[in-house]
């Protein structure tokens, strides 16, 4: 691949992805957005995630909500987050995290 077709490709995606202004188009939360993403890049560098896992969850979440503004509760983005995380990993890890369950005993 030459650098212009690589050039041409990154111009492309740029301009096909969420916007922050579509963002604040929609009434989201930005405040609650941010922490959400924060939060979730902390759970992929705690799993190990790769860089490419999360900018894709990260791309993911902004997709959804770009799409279902009004249905989404802002106290429901770490959820959100949290799934998109998942999905993913899914698709870019070899070794993607288990979302396992476990029973507290007390």
């Amino acid at each position: 691949m030459h650098f212009k077709q690589i050039g041409l490709y990154m111009f492309h995606k740029e301009k096909t992805q969420a916007k922050v202004d579509v963002l604040y188009a929609n009434r989201l939360d930005v405040r609650k957005r941010a922490d959400t993403i924060d939060w979730v890049s902390t759970i992929s560098y705690n799993f190990s995630l790769l860089e490419k896992t999360l900018n894709l969850a990260v791309e993911c979440f902004d997709f959804y909500l770009e799409r279902n503004a009004e249905q989404v509760d802002p106290d429901e983005y770490p959820f959100l987050g949290l799934a998109a995380l998942f999905m993913a990993s899914k698709y870019e890890e070899i070794y993607p995290p288990n979302a396992q369950v476990r029973s507290l005993s007390l």
